[in-house]
């Protein structure tokens, strides 16, 4: 059972899963807010080339990677979609589906590199300066919310699929369409919470995030090149927010 939560990770000694639990975390804070405010081609072009130089330096595999990403494009469908209808300018559009892009692949990237155990600590220690009160609960649920996209789109694809083989889409008015795939996305919404809540009570069971050990170095120090790393991001996110 604890091998299909876990199946997201991909165990490797690349760069990127070498790097500091806490700093994967923080990074990821990063570029997930820098791929929101994206609005310009130069931005999408300074994150495109990052995102490339993350996957290469991650040990992914680009087939695994674009397999992954392919199971998402109902969702670039979606914001497709609704920026047609909103007449947007095909900047616009641009700029919304790479922004969708960019958020999807760094969830795949970080759920990729880093562990449950290492997320339940980076998170631990990125609100450590915050002083706030953490309930080992929460932190256990925030840490598997990364799992959620690829729970969601999964149920998606399999509902539409139940749905074809009963022929239930077919010879459906415009109207009709749109009622049944709103209803699906409903129910595949529900089905992943509740997926996602049965693993968060099997992640209990097995005592994930408890009683583990704080004392190795690379958990606990950042590297130099890391600190660079954090600087260099640090200056994107400047420029995709003011510039």
């Amino acid at each position: 059972m604890l091998s299909s939560i876990e199946e997201k990770y991909l165990s490797s000694n690349s760069i990127v899963h070498k790097f500091n639990s806490t700093f994967k975390v923080i990074s990821f804070i990063i570029l997930l807010i820098g791929a929101f405010f994206i609005n310009s081609f130069e931005d999408i072009i300074m994150l495109s080339s990052y995102l490339i130089l993350s996957l290469v330096n991650s040990g992914i595999n680009i087939k695994y990677y674009l397999k992954k990403l392919s199971n998402y494009i109902i969702f670039f469908l979606i914001i497709l979609i609704i920026d047609i209808i909103a007449l947007n300018s095909t900047e616009i559009i641009v700029c919304d589906l790479f922004r969708l892009l960019y958020i999807v692949s760094y969830i795949i990237l970080f759920v990729c590199v880093t562990t449950i155990n290492e997320i339940i600590y980076g998170l631990e220690r990125v609100t450590d300066p915050l002083h706030i009160k953490r309930d080992s609960n929460i932190i256990l649920y925030i840490a598997l919310l990364f799992r959620f996209p690829s729970i969601l789109t999964r149920e998606i694809i399999r509902i539409i699929r139940i749905c074809k083989e009963r022929r239930i889409i077919k010879n459906k008015t415009l109207k009709e369409k749109i009622t049944i795939y709103i209803s699906i996305l409903s129910k595949s919404f529900n089905s992943s919470i509740n997926k996602l809540n049965n693993m968060f009570i099997i992640m209990k069971m097995y005592l994930y995030g408890y009683g583990k050990s704080r004392t190795n170095y690379r958990l606990n120090s950042f590297s130099l090149r890391e600190w660079l790393i954090l600087g260099l991001e640090i200056v994107i996110l400047t420029i995709v927010i003011f510039y």
